[in-house]
Formats: C-alpha cells, structure tokens, sequence
C-alpha cells in the first residue's frame, strides 16, 4: 500500500516515512514487496530471508550470485533488487544488526530478572559449549 499511496500523491515511499536508522525490514516494506516476496526476488527461502532481515546477517546463502560466468558479490547484485545504493544497503544491514543485538540484550535482561535460576543455567550451558569447542 505504501508505493501506492507514495505514487498517488507523486513522491517515494521513503519520503513518506521517517525513520532514524533504516533496517532491512524498511528498504523491503518501501519496495512493496511481502517477506515472501522479497525472498522470491532475492532467489533464497522465506525463512533465509527472514533470517537476513531479522539479525542483518546473511549467512552463506546471499553473499554472492554466479552469472555470467563470474561471481557477483552481494554489494553488487542485491540493492538494485532493494532499490537502493550499496551504501545504503549496508548500512541498513548495519543497523538491522544494531538493533537485533539491543533486542537479544533486553530479552537476555528480562530473563535475569524474571527467572535467575535459569539463566544461570543457560550461561552454565553456555561456558560448557565454549569449552568443548576450545573457546
């Protein structure tokens, strides 16, 4: 509904909206496209491009594309899929970063302090895995 509605009144569906660091999640909902459609553009799963746009990271699946008897990095071939520069893509990935890290805090926080007991455990489990792969 947004590039229709930013069609309608002669601007870009970016214009519409202000937002102060842009994710992936905004370039997607700009372009019109649903999760699955992005997905479908990006030639990936639904869930691999969930993935990407929930925590910014994209895994060996989006780095680069085979064509035309080379390979083409994800900085080249994915913003014109976005619409957008390959700077501003990064740094929406940047920031989709940013904030998946604020949000895995504050749920982390929220656990500490509803459930002391297990999150000690968690991080228990955690050391333990650290150490078996020699971390």
């Amino acid at each position: 509904m947004l590039p229709r509605l930013a069609k309608a009144v002669g601007t870009t569906p970016d214009a519409l909206c202000t937002v102060e660091h842009e994710t992936l999640a905004h370039l997607r909902i700009f372009t019109g496209r649903s999760r699955a459609a992005m997905a479908t553009e990006l030639d990936m799963a639904e869930e691999t491009y969930r993935q990407l746009e929930t925590t910014g990271q994209r895994g060996r699946l989006a780095r680069s594309l085979y064509s035309e008897d080379r390979w083409i990095t994800w900085q080249e071939w994915a913003p014109p899929k976005f619409g957008v520069a390959a700077d501003r893509l990064a740094a929406a990935e940047q920031h989709t970063q940013e904030q998946h890290r604020a949000e895995r805090e504050q749920r982390w926080q929220r656990l500490r302090r509803a459930d002391p007991d297990r999150a000690a455990h968690i991080e228990e489990l955690g050391r333990a895995g650290r150490a078996l792969r020699g971390q």
